[in-house]
């Protein structure tokens, strides 16, 4: 009936178990305790009431044995959370979502710390996105905290899977979904320190998340493992809180100084202004992708190489679900900003379609491929101004593209058929021209065919970009 999902077998407070229709959480004793004392905690009850904190519930009873009756050991008790519509994976996510998720982070830890309460480790994947909005989800890595320790024992982890993918963004272009793709516990001060400068070294940011914690490493390896193991002991409660309160506060400094740059360059970015079009094409565009959202109704919209998400965002306004993708950090970085900003129900990751996420993690379990969370998900995909890249760029078969796209979408399909003859496709193909003599528009239409209906079609550009209304011959 049920399956594992997420990192949670290595939680020794509980599981996660996701049953198809709900999400759960089997508890043991102290993951049980933990709840209990989440329950009374104001400071928990308002991220709950601002989204920030997943909801969850204690089932009792009768619900509660049945499905404790299902699992071996020695489980105490079930919860349930709300489930988040589309999973996203931090090394999915543009800068901007790494960089909220850090604020979120450090936001609990800071609040939960007045009540006595700290978050016991520091990894940006218990945190999922729900539309453009982070959301804290391992509540049992929040636990009652040790008085007088005024240390936060996850600090280091934070530094590795926030402060310093981020710094690396900022300073050597390097996306930090590249990065945490390498390992789900980020990346070290040793790793930046060997690509960094001398210079670049010797000065903050690099100085203190770099440069000491390097030196200091080494000095750390000739101390005895007693040294190692002293714990430092506040004098008194407010004390600890004083010393925690102030970590806290430089970290938020130094999240802030490796904030992604609004004004960070890619030639995609600039891609919208860059189009062909008259001003009346694209008025054609917008009205037949408008009218095709109009006539829907609460959908799923997947929309495949979003660019800075105009379109994702119409869908959205249409009061669609959208999740969108694009394999430029930087443009699915500003689409998420616009999300954000507008509030819409956007999910946005950095991906390719052609070379989608693999799974990863213990036995390749731990966070699902991208092709699974795509497949048979949503009502609509779009694919505007793709088709040539994935044809072109990554030499995708056209049969092969319309096939995959046939088991990502149960009904629609609104693609954008792109000719060689187009001025951005002759681009891309340099000189190559005589490879794609047999595409055409019949050609693309006949393709299409094995697996969908034309239901309406406009030209943009007379014989050169029309847009297709498909429809799945097997609605699923």
């Amino acid at each position: 009936m049920s399956n594992f999902v997420s990192k949670s077998f290595r939680d020794p407070d509980g599981i996660t178990i996701d049953d198809g229709q709900r999400i759960l959480r089997l508890l043991r004793g102290t993951g049980l305790t933990k709840l209990g004392d989440l329950a009374e905690s104001p400071v928990a009850e308002k991220f709950i009431a601002d989204g920030k904190l997943i909801r969850t519930e204690l089932l009792q009873g009768r619900e509660a044995e049945i499905i404790l009756s299902e699992f071996e050991g020695n489980w105490l008790g079930v919860a349930q959370h709300d489930r988040i519509p589309f999973i996203t994976y931090p090394h999915e996510w543009p800068a901007e979502m790494l960089h909220a998720a850090a604020n979120l982070t450090l936001e609990l830890a800071q609040d939960f710390l007045q009540e006595g309460y700290g978050l016991k480790d520091a990894t940006p994947y218990n945190i999922l996105f729900r539309g453009a909005k982070p959301a804290f989800i391992d509540v049992l890595s929040i636990e009652k905290r040790q008085p007088l320790d005024p240390i936060w024992r996850a600090e280091a982890q934070f530094i590795r899977n926030f402060i310093l993918p981020l710094l690396c963004w900022n300073k050597f272009g390097i996306p930090p979904n590249q990065l945490l793709l390498n390992g789900q516990d980020g990346i070290t001060p040793e790793f930046v320190y060997k690509i960094s400068g001398i210079m670049q070294r010797m000065f903050p940011p690099f100085l203190w998340w770099v440069n000491l914690p390097v030196w200091l490493g080494a000095q750390a390896e000739r101390k005895t493992i007693s040294q190692a193991r002293k714990t430092p002991i506040a004098r008194s409660p407010e004390m600890a809180r004083f010393i925690l309160g102030r970590s806290f506060k430089r970290l938020k400094r130094a999240l802030a100084k490796v904030a992604p740059r609004q004004s960070a360059a890619s030639h995609w970015q600039k891609y919208e202004q860059t189009w062909l079009y008259t001003e009346d094409q694209v008025t054609t565009k917008k009205q037949f992708i408008s009218s095709v959202l109009g006539s829907l109704s609460n959908s799923r919209i997947l929309d495949i190489g979003c660019n800075v998400g105009s379109y994702s965002l119409m869908a959205s306004a249409h009061g669609h679900q959208v999740v969108a993708f694009d394999a430029d950090p930087t443009v699915a970085g500003i689409a998420w900003r616009r999300a954000a900003q507008e509030k819409a129900d956007m999910s946005i990751l950095t991906a390719n379609f052609a070379d989608p996420t693999p799974a990863t993690g213990w036995m390749n379990e731990e966070c699902r491929a991208l092709l699974p969370r795509l497949s048979n998900h949503f009502d609509v995909v779009i694919g505007l101004a793709v088709m040539h890249h994935l044809i072109v760029t990554s030499g995708i078969p056209l049969a092969a593209l319309f096939e995959q796209l046939a088991k990502t979408t149960k009904k629609y399909l609104l693609l954008e058929y792109i000719d060689p003859s187009d001025q951005n496709f002759e681009k891309i193909s340099r000189g190559r021209d005589d490879l794609y003599g047999w595409l055409n528009q019949q050609v693309f239409e006949e393709q299409a065919k094995s697996y969908f209906k034309i239901e309406r079609k406009t030209e943009v550009i007379p014989g050169q970009r029309i847009l297709y209304l498909f429809s799945k011959y097997k609605v699923t």
